[in-house]
């Protein structure tokens, strides 16, 4: 049994599904930090509800880094093959129906590769500011709104 990844068109599903995953998570990310105007309490005890998912929460964040990393590589190898395909060079080079978002994709991949490592290094490693590790809230957690403001 051949697998999805033999074909490009194969290839093209896995890119579009993992990118409704990436979306979904982004979605659910940001509904969770969303509560950052709810008040100090609730985002911090969303973080503290985050932490005690334990290995769960590992389990969900190497899958989340599996479906971006197929997603970057499935993108990058279907452009190359596209540029393979054609082996005489078009005349005239232009943009036939297409968009700003759509010529930006790499630079727009690039800018959040660069955003969720600064992210990951502020709120998960804590590298960034390391005097926020300090900071708890009033009941003793560690004070994540602040580190938000």
């Amino acid at each position: 049994m051949a697998t999805p990844l033999a074909s490009s068109i194969g290839r093209k599903l896995v890119v579009a599904v993992t990118r409704v995953l990436l979306l979904g998570f982004l979605i659910a990310h940001l509904a969770g930090n969303l509560q950052i105007f709810l008040g100090r309490d609730a985002i911090n005890g969303y973080a503290v509800k985050l932490r005690q998912l334990g290995p769960l929460l590992w389990i969900l964040r190497v899958g989340l880094l599996v479906t971006a990393l197929a997603h970057v590589v499935l993108s990058v190898q279907l452009a190359v093959e596209n540029r393979v395909a054609r082996r005489v060079r078009y005349r005239r080079s232009g943009r036939v129906q297409t968009t700003l978002p759509a010529r930006s994709m790499t630079l727009t991949g690039l800018m959040v590769l660069a955003f969720v490592i600064f992210h990951l290094a502020h709120f998960t490693w804590r590298l960034t500011h390391p005097e926020y590790n300090r900071l708890l809230d009033p009941q003793g957690r560690l004070d994540v709104y602040s580190m938000m403001v």
